[in-house]
């Protein structure tokens, strides 16, 4: 199973890191390419059916998932999925919706008439925490409250449960995988990278990344040689 994961998607100002964006152009062209090569797109939901062997996989399967929630990713990123019918999943640190982001202060945050809006169109909206802070730096009260809150805050807001989570940054450790267990999720998403998929590690779920630099040679190459996909 091939989980990508992505951060924002659209253009680039003027000397922005190029690790957490994907230009639009070349967005479209990986799911057009992912499109060639007969992939089926499945749900988070979907993903957890085939670990428990509830579904059967079929031979080239993809989950694509977003972290953060930029607004750009939402104008840039989920027409496209819209149109060809791609499930994904968007995964929202709290206390920045609505914001600029923390990382370079360059771009706008969703906001939560926007997640709403996504959540009724069929993404599934997953919690990261409420301030994207990395949970094994936290104390334990810190740790749960983060895992806690963020999914409640969200139930609220789009008024539908909140199962799936992202650590922040990808960092977790075991009381963070028991924190989030505790908090009553059915899976979790780091950014190690891998592949497989089974219902032993659902709070452990790895994931591709993709960058800017991730043109169409490239994301070719990371899609089959590298992960023996097809």
């Amino acid at each position: 199973m091939l989980i990508l994961y992505y951060h924002r998607v659209g253009n680039f100002a003027p000397g922005e890191p190029r690790k957490l964006s994907v230009e639009p152009e070349v967005f479209e062209a990986q799911m057009r390419l992912l499109k060639k090569f007969r992939c089926n797109f499945i749900s988070a939901d979907d993903a957890v059916d085939i670990a428990f062997g509830r579904r059967k996989m079929p031979r080239r399967v993809a989950l694509i998932t977003f972290d953060d929630g930029y607004a750009d990713t939402l104008k840039y990123a989920f027409p496209l999925l819209k149109e060809n019918g791609i499930p994904s999943v968007m995964f929202i640190a709290t206390e920045h919706v609505g914001k600029t982001d923390w990382n370079h202060k360059l771009h706008g945050i969703m906001d939560w008439a926007e997640i709403k809006r996504l959540h009724l169109s069929g993404v599934t909206i997953g919690a990261h925490t409420k301030t994207h802070r990395v949970l094994t730096e936290l104390a334990p009260a810190d740790m749960r409250a983060e895992v806690e809150e963020s999914k409640k805050i969200i139930e609220d807001r789009i008024d539908a449960p909140v199962k799936y989570f992202a650590y922040p940054k990808g960092v977790y450790n075991e009381e963070a995988v028991k924190a989030v267990q505790n908090a009553g999720y059915t899976a979790a998403f780091g950014t190690k990278k891998g592949r497989k998929l089974n219902k032993e590690h659902l709070f452990e779920i790895r994931r591709i990344p993709v960058s800017a630099n991730d043109k169409t040679r490239r994301f070719l190459i990371k899609i089959t040689k590298n992960l023996n996909w097809v």
